[in-house]
């Protein structure tokens, strides 16, 4: 026997694990077996074996209903602890009847146990005991004999008792018992019924036989009916439910197919913001190794300026060596020359000259190496600087060969007295020589120490466009990293709305299903009404069948009396006729003024719907005169009103539109204009 909560699952409640049935001992049902063997009379065997049941089953109130098969009804047998309304509304059970509570009829002509929880809360249950607050469970099981429907037990459970399927479940063997006991009792009214009858009339066993059998056959075709009449509601309700749960399930995976059209673009957006996160750590990658390979190149600049610098020193160094050595010559011409101070006092003076240009030569080195040592970016304007040396060191020097050819011009006379000072100045010549070939040679170091300093600021700014070119490519890579960080976040925040947006479909198709499930409740409800409601329509559709069958006997008897009434007045017609009939001329015209009458009939009969009073009175009038004179003043008199009538009808008409009259032209041209 199934068992059907009437309670509503709660959103997002745990499902509740099955309890493991405890079935009950056979106290019960050997206790029901005892009340039938030792019961004298049917009702108190029900009504004691109601109150075993009751309190068995730990309920505070119940209630036995009997079906009857032939009103397919449910009666009130006995009941224990109901209240007065419960009593009223389980007194006498049909389908639809909005006095009673229909839900044991329901569970009987199903075959299912209905358990509803919560029912103090529950507006469809009625108040079946006092207080009615107190209720926690109502149960209402059928009772089967075999195949047949006998009965339904309605159980209530105040708090803090309240039953389970589990509870249910234990009671069936002794519902059976029950069942038993109920089909038992009519078998017994039936055959007391049947043995009083036999006493009475020994004639009629027979007829009582055969209508006992077909009594019977009757309620086990009702009964048969009445379950396959069940059974093809709950196919009906099956299949409305599977074919409501097939929608369900085809819009379902309709929203999930579309769900999965939605996430399949986003999905793909995601795998290329991925593609392009990988793209862009390959770059970064490629920038870091950039930027690894910008600073050894900047560390080989360092390592080259570094030489450059120890070149310089180390020219430095060899340049004050030289500085030493010439000063070394000159003091040896100067001491040389001393003896011979008047004779070569013009060739002093032009030494001195020549050492005061090799120190400005000197100072100028110094200058430019000193220009190198603050900044490699001067480098070049050093070079021009050292360029406009060279060309001042290679003018001294012209000039100091041009003075020495002056000086050796002006000395060939006395080329003899100063054989030593030409020595002197031949070796300080010498000097100055090694000293010019000394700064040569430097001259050459630097020179070729520019080429490199050169050399390696083109590489500098060779790396410098590197680094620039990198800094703008990681430059793109950054703002390509971040749209793709934006294109990422806003496809995590399309997946968010998806999923916020299929949570909220989660939550509407669980609120249409609930809605479903009511609207299936209360559809089968509105079955259950819509078949009571048939059935008080059949009732009208016999009553009003035997109305019109009155109603058609009362016509047929009224027709046949005016028929008989309208003979009778033909007969007596003539009679007045002759009677009253003076001359020939005036028997016609009273034949005329019949025809006439006839010919007036239809246009009398409708001026008589159109106006009531006037139409009853002619119709009087037409009684009463059935002489030909009469009937010709009444045709001319009728003729005149219709007359009349017509005229005031064209007066009004001619007057609404402003015909008639001076004052209905000017309206009239008024209007046209």
């Amino acid at each position: 026997m199934p068992v059907f909560r009437k309670r509503r699952a709660r959103a997002g409640a745990p499902a509740e694990a099955p309890k493991p049935i405890r079935p009950r001992p056979p106290a019960l049902a050997d206790c029901l077996a005892r009340i039938a063997a030792e019961a004298a009379a049917p009702e108190e065997a029900l009504e004691l074996a109601l109150r075993a049941v009751l309190e068995e089953s730990g309920a505070h109130a119940g209630a036995l209903c009997l079906f009857d098969p032939r009103q397919a009804v449910l009666r009130l047998a006995v009941e224990r602890g109901l209240s007065d309304e419960g009593c009223r509304r389980l007194r006498t059970v049909r389908r639809g009847d909005p006095t009673t509570w229909d839900m044991p009829l329901h569970g009987l002509m199903n075959g299912r146990a209905y358990l509803i929880e919560s029912a103090a809360r529950n507006r469809y249950v009625p108040r079946l005991v006092e207080p009615a607050a107190s209720v926690r469970t109502v149960a209402c099981v059928p009772l089967n004999a075999g195949p047949l429907p006998v009965g339904s037990l309605i159980l209530v459970a105040v708090a803090p008792r309240s039953f389970g399927e589990r509870d249910i479940r234990a009671l069936e063997p002794a519902l059976g018992h029950l069942a038993g006991m109920i089909e038992a009792a009519r078998r017994r009214r039936r055959a007391t019924e049947t043995a009083g009858s036999v006493e009475s009339s020994a004639a009629t066993a027979g007829l009582v036989a055969a209508r006992d059998r077909l009594i019977a056959d009757h309620e086990r075709l009702a009964a048969e009916l009445a379950a396959r009449t069940s059974e093809v509601e709950r196919l009906g309700s099956a299949l409305d439910t599977a074919a409501a749960d097939r929608a369900r399930l085809t819009a379902d995976l309709e929203g999930a197919r579309r769900t999965a059209e939605q996430v399949t673009p986003l999905t793909a957006a995601l795998a290329e913001a991925e593609r392009a996160r990988a793209r862009l750590a390959e770059a970064l990658g490629a920038a870091a190794a950039e930027r690894s390979e910008q600073a050894r190149g900047l560390a080989t600049l360092e390592a080259a300026r570094t030489e450059a610098q120890q070149l310089a020193d180390r020219a430095r160094s060899e340049l004050a060596v030289a500085r030493q050595v010439a000063a070394e010559a000159a003091a040896t011409t100067a001491a040389t020359a001393a003896e011979q101070q008047r004779q070569v006092e013009r060739l002093e003076a032009r030494l001195v000259d020549a050492e005061a240009a090799a120190a400005r030569r000197v100072e100028a080195a110094r200058e430019r190496e000193r220009a190198h040592e603050r900044a490699a970016d001067e480098t070049r304007a050093a070079l021009a600087h050292e360029r406009r040396s060279r060309e001042e060191r290679e003018a001294a020097e012209r000039r100091l060969r041009e003075e020495r050819e002056a000086v050796e011009r002006g000395a060939s006379d006395g080329r003899a007295e100063l054989e030593r000072a030409h020595a002197a100045a031949d070796q300080a010549m010498r000097a100055h020589a090694a000293a010019v070939a000394d700064a040569e040679t430097v001259r050459a170091e630097l020179t070729k120490t520019t080429h490199v300093i050169e050399a390696l600021e083109d590489e500098a700014a060779r790396a410098q466009g590197e680094i620039l070119r990198l800094e703008a490519e990681l430059t793109t890579a950054d703002a390509e990293r971040s749209r793709l960080e934006d294109a990422l976040a806003e496809v995590r925040t399309r997946l968010a709305e998806a999923g916020e947006r299929h949570e909220r479909l989660e939550r509407e198709s669980s609120r249409l299903r609930r809605e479903l499930d009511h609207a299936a409740a209360v559809g089968r409800e509105r079955m259950a009404e819509g078949a009571g409601l048939a059935a008080q329509l059949e009732s009208f559709a016999a009553e009003r069948d035997r109305l019109r069958e009155t109603i058609a006997a009362r016509a047929g008897a009224g027709r046949a009396g005016t028929a008989g009434g309208r003979a009778g007045r033909g007969r007596g017609r003539p009679r007045r006729a002759r009677g009253g009939a003076g001359a020939p001329g005036r028997r016609g015209g009273g034949a005329r003024g019949d025809a006439r009458a006839r010919d007036r009939t239809p246009r009398r009969r409708a001026s008589a719907g159109r106006h009531p009073g006037r139409g009853s009175g002619c119709r009087e009038r037409r009684r009463a005169d059935a002489g030909g004179h009469r009937g010709r003043r009444t045709h001319g008199t009728a003729a005149r009103r219709r007359r009349r009538r017509a005229a005031r009808r064209r007066a009004r008409r001619r007057y609404r539109l402003g015909i008639g009259g001076q004052g209905g032209r000017r309206r009239h041209r008024r209007r046209a204009r």
